[in-house]
């Protein structure tokens, strides 16, 4: 058992990964842990207990995406010091860096951790630099989401390469979703595996629901509507890549008058736990191809107009790469010293065409909205794995098409956390009961009595010694100091500028005060409007999308007569909200108002 002492401590799977690690005569360790559960952690705590046994002394990180290695060389120092490895936690990017950089880097010690895609591995500049910076020193590979790699494929042939170098010491491979289709991983099967569901019970993921909706999308044909669901598209494009469907939206006129349920449903959801739980929760669309994409966010655009909805897409009729970084950071916004602040979001909703699944790092994702074809796979799985970064009291919601994979009776509801735990083969045997949780009425729920408001507090962390300094000179120039000595000074000039900047951090709050209540008659709005357009459709049908705006500004106009304008007042947004809340008790309770039929 390792006795190095972390700053941080490991839960219960990541522990015994560490253990397994450790002892003696090992050589690899394979491990199934799932998505938000802290495999990057875990590899570091790793790595610093063979380097405190002084088996290693350099790590190679293998990923498979760039924006992996990007998260990785950004974010993997806060890792690597929470696991007390001891020496640099800068991370190298061999490819960015270069032959000469990265050998410097090595042979100096200025550097220990080293990260490149395995696609940079696999090519000859940066494979044949990793080669040879492992004919020195005591190396462990770290092989991420290693469900990637084939006994006899280009990327597990290109691991398994370097594993035979006589300075590999140790390899680590972990994945949440390590079983393939044809069973022939380049590591074999996991050591060590936690489900989802005992990670559940850890409360270091959320809790998954699944559920099932209609989907169709109307086509103008020859002067008539006629509606497709999601096989019906994949039959007429002869296949469901992106090529093939990007052709038949091409080809085709479509109508955008009316939303489905598999698309109403989960964002009204999501609006709902927004205001029961004050959290700027998010949902993430999975789209055929990008004129799909495009489509769903003008529809969603339109149904919700107090969402920020944006797209992120290659290929046909995709965007560019700088477009696609730019959306994708606005949803998910870079982390800073280990942390992603909230505020720094600047989208509700993102549609994606493959590009928002594995690797995408999502804290606040809590539906999951499957518009392509939710087939049993891992990128399936992976995609459905953004929702499970746990939040206390959120559950994390995956929809998806009837008649699809994830819609029999398997996974609907939290049979979907099996999906994750087993191979295909394994999962219909899997008998682990879910963890006991109180399950929310999603048909009947209502308006908090108060909306639920969280201020993220600005607080002045880190001293700007320059503005000290700055501050110090100002105070002398006022004739402020009298006779104090050079510490006394410097004492008084840290705490003038703490207190200005405690009172910055109070009149910036007080402004979120205003802004979150007013966001919260916002959503309020909304939910009570889509309330109205579902009074007004039948269940389980879809509503047209125009609907709900016009419901919205007839309420507004209501609402205005009885309380005015909307004010940027504390007080008076509460009075608005309440009206909101009564509004919602009168639909309830007595059915559509005459003034709003």
């Amino acid at each position: 058992m390792s006795q190095l002492s972390f700053k941080q401590n490991p839960r219960r799977g990541q522990a015994e990964v560490i253990n397994r690690a450790a002892e003696p005569g090992r050589s690899r360790l394979c491990a199934k842990l799932p998505t938000g559960y802290g495999k990057t952690f875990t590899a570091a705590c790793v790595y610093s207990t063979l380097q405190s046994q002084g088996l290693v002394d350099r790590l190679l990180y293998l990923v498979p995406t760039t924006a992996q290695l990007n998260q990785f060389v950004t974010d993997g120092h806060a890792d690597l010091y929470s696991a007390s490895v001891n020496g640099p936690h800068y991370v190298c990017d061999v490819a960015f860096s270069g032959a000469a950089q990265t050998f410097k880097q090595h042979r100096t010690g200025s550097h220990q951790i080293f990260a490149c895609t395995i696609q940079g591995l696999s090519a000859a500049a940066t494979g044949s630099t990793v080669k040879s910076l492992m004919e020195s020193g005591r190396w462990m590979i770290c092989v991420d989401e290693y469900h990637h790699y084939g006994m006899d494929k280009t990327w597990g042939k290109a691991v398994l390469d370097i594993e035979r170098l006589p300075q590999c010491k140790f390899l680590l491979a972990m994945s949440a979703t390590p079983y393939r289709p044809d069973f022939d991983s380049a590591f074999g099967e996991p050591d060590v595996e936690v489900t989802y569901r005992q990670a559940v019970a850890e409360k270091a993921v959320k809790p998954l629901m699944c559920h099932s909706y209609t989907y169709k999308i109307d086509a103008l044909e020859e002067g008539d509507v006629v509606s497709y669901t999601t096989g019906d598209l994949v039959n007429k494009a002869g296949s469901d890549s992106q090529e093939a469907l990007e052709n038949v939206f091409r080809e085709m006129r479509w109508s955008p008058k009316y939303i489905s349920p598999l698309v109403d449903t989960p964002i009204t959801r999501m609006m709902r736990d927004r205001l029961s739980t004050g959290l700027p929760l998010q949902v993430l669309i999975g789209a055929f191809c990008c004129s799909h994409a495009n489509q769903v966010c003008d529809q969603v655009q339109g149904m919700f107009p107090e969402l920020r909805v944006d797209w992120v897409g290659t290929g046909s009729n995709g965007r560019s790469d700088r477009e696609n970084k730019r959306v994708l950071e606005n949803f998910c916004p870079p982390k800073k010293d280990g942390k992603r602040n909230p505020a720094n979001i600047k989208l509700d909703v993102l549609v994606h065409v493959g590009m928002a699944g594995e690797g995408l790092d999502t804290v606040y994702v809590s539906e999951i909205i499957h518009l392509n074809p939710a087939n049993k796979n891992n990128s399936n799985d992976q995609e459905n794995g953004r929702a499970a970064r746990y939040l206390e009291g959120v559950f994390g919601c995956i929809n998806v098409e009837d008649g699809t994979d994830y819609a029999c009776e398997e996974y609907i509801g939290r049979g979907i956390e099996k999906a994750f735990d087993m191979s295909p083969a394994e999962a219909a045997e899997d008998d682990t009961e879910p963890v006991s949780i109180v399950e929310r009425d999603w048909e009947n729920w209502e308006l908090p009595d108060e909306p639920s408001v969280q201020i993220y507090d600005v607080e002045c962390i880190n001293i700007n010694t320059g503005e000290v300094k700055r501050m110090d000179q100002a105070m002398i120039a006022s004739g402020l100091y009298g006779e104090l000595t050079d510490d006394q000074r410097a004492e008084k000039a840290i705490e003038v500028y703490m207190k200005m900047r405690r009172k910055e951090a109070e009149q910036f709050n007080e402004r979120s005060t205003v802004e979150v209540h007013k966001d919260a008659v916002d959503k309020a709005l909304g939910a009570v409007a889509r309330r109205v357009a579902h009074l007004m459709t039948c269940k389980g049908s879809r509503v047209e999308r125009s609907l709900s705006g016009d419901i919205r500004r007839r309420i507004n106009t209501r609402k205005k007569y009885s309380l005015g304008a909307v004010d940027r007042d504390v007080a008076q947004l509460k009075r608005h909200y309440y009206w909101l809340k009564d509004l919602e008790t009168e639909l309830i309770e007595g059915g559509i108002p005459t003034w709003l039929k």
